[in-house]
């Protein structure tokens, strides 16, 4: 009899382990709350780089910003400790990137500004073409004033009507120039068409002076 029991005894101890290994493992519930503010503030200067451009001015720290925060999108929900932590170092990458890419984006279109009003000056277009010089010379002026109160995208936006300005302003110059020097050039050629009437003229009264008797 005893030794009946032994196979029983087997069985339900095998039975028992199987039952181990499948069980489900344990439910673990995420009581941490959701990281809402600083998923709101890093989605706010994610929009506000992309909608300047400015990733392609500071593209390792947005790159950085942009790994944090993919990742804590996948864990938002249901590990928010780690959502947080990652949205936490996010936040100051996206900041990086609007601060060093507008340092580099101003810069730029401040030489572009620099460069259209050396054409101007050139073609003389402060005389020539004053409306619209002066019209460059404010929008520069904001520009950098923008710059120094730390008004970024409207600095970038005022240099960029500058250099428009500066542009228009030296075309109308050019034209003025063109047409100036048409005009010159066809009074010359009247002058000189005159000239060489007279000469002709003369040419023939002294000719006609000359076969008198």
């Amino acid at each position: 009899m005893r030794l009946n029991k032994i196979p029983v005894f087997c069985a339900m101890a095998a039975l028992l382990a199987i039952s181990c290994a499948t069980a489900p493992p344990p439910v673990v519930v995420d009581t941490a709350p959701k990281p809402e503010t600083e998923m709101a503030k890093a989605t706010e200067r994610r929009a506000y780089v992309k909608d300047n451009g400015l990733e392609a001015y500071a593209p390792d720290s947005f790159k950085k910003a942009e790994d944090n925060y993919t990742a804590a999108g996948k864990v938002y929900g249901t590990d928010n400790a780690k959502a947080k932590e990652l949205l936490d170092l996010a936040l100051p990458l996206y900041e990086q990137t609007v601060t060093d890419g507008f340092t580099k984006k101003v810069a730029e279109k401040k030489a572009v500004a620099d460069s259209s009003k050396s054409k101007a000056d050139e073609q003389k277009a402060k005389v020539a073409a004053k409306d619209s010089y002066a019209a460059a010379e404010a929008a520069y002026a904001k520009a950098v004033a923008d710059a120094a109160a730390g008004q970024y995208a409207s600095s970038v936006a005022s240099y960029q009507e500058a250099a428009k300005k500066y542009e228009e302003a030296a075309s109308i110059a050019a034209a003025a120039r063109t047409q100036a020097q048409t005009a010159l050039d066809s009074a010359n050629a009247s002058i000189q068409s005159t000239a060489d009437r007279l000469k002709a003229i003369d040419t023939e009264m002294a000719a006609g002076q000359g076969g008198t008797p």
